[in-house]
């Protein structure tokens, strides 16, 4: 389901930020792994994983972290 939603909201391709749930999770790891599979051959690329535990406020906690530019490494050009 996520990898055809993030298929309809960028139809030419693109990069995502993926937010998870916890590294020892089973259903964390079907997930993605069903996110890379349906990703595949569609230009989309996930340019970064974050880790949550499942609600609203450990995702944005991640995602500020992440936005803080000392947390990012510096694109190349």
């Amino acid at each position: 389901i996520q990898a055809r939603q993030v298929r309809a909201l960028l139809p030419k391709g693109g990069g995502i930020l993926l937010v998870q749930g916890p590294i020892d999770s089973t259903s964390a790891t079907r997930r993605q792994d069903g996110l890379v599979s349906g990703l595949r051959d569609s230009g989309i690329e996930i340019g970064s994983a974050l880790r949550g535990d499942w609600t609203a406020r450990s995702a944005e906690s991640a995602v500020m972290s992440w936005l803080e530019p000392r947390s990012r490494p510096a694109r190349r050009c």
